[in-house]
């Protein structure tokens, strides 16, 4: 899955990390990028959990807020 693709980046980067890597830009990419903004936040997530790296990723607060508005 997506989510264990994303297990497997926390790992690597991890890893690099503790090899001296001191800063990276994540980004996130799906065929059709629905759910690009959950992956980010996830991965964030996943690194603040398994690491004591400094992570700033997206803030999610209206599921809806992201969508675009119709005119009718």
């Amino acid at each position: 899955t997506d989510f264990s693709r994303i297990d497997e980046w926390v790992a690597r980067l991890n890893d690099w990390f503790e090899k001296g890597l001191r800063e990276v830009y994540f980004f996130t990419h799906e065929p059709d990028n629905i759910r690009a903004p959950e992956l980010a936040r996830y991965l964030c997530e996943q690194l603040q959990n398994r690491s004591d790296v400094l992570v700033r990723g997206p803030e999610i607060r209206d599921p809806d807020a992201g969508r675009q508005m119709s005119l009718f």
